[in-house]
């Protein structure tokens, strides 16, 4: 389970990356975040593991996972739309079904 300060999660839902390097496993968070006009609406995060060669992470390389945390937030955020409008025409058709079925009953 991953487990963040308090000040951590706030950078995280803000869209920043976050450094953990001597807490855990992992050296690295990346947030997944969909930008919206207000404030970015946090999806999930994506967790990096130590560097074999022991350093860190540069900044160009962070504003670069930074960008590419935006981006599958955008890819996510499309597929959820697709999966949750796919499950309601589902739905409308199961219910258009039934519909058709009580019709045909009611007329014979």
């Amino acid at each position: 389970m991953l487990v963040f300060s308090a000040r951590e999660l706030v950078s995280l839902e803000k869209g920043d990356v976050v450094i953990q390097a001597n807490k855990s496993n992992c050296s690295l968070y990346l947030p997944l975040v969909l930008k919206r006009a207000s404030k970015p609406e946090f999806l999930g995060v994506i967790a990096f593991g130590k560097r074999q060669n022991g350093m860190g992470y540069s900044s160009s390389v962070n504003q670069s996972l930074k960008k590419f945390g935006v981006d599958a937030g955008k890819a996510l955020y499309g597929a959820k739309l697709r999966e949750s409008s796919g499950k309601n025409i589902i739905e409308r058709l199961s219910s258009i079904e039934k519909g058709l079925a009580n019709l045909k009953t009611d007329l014979a």
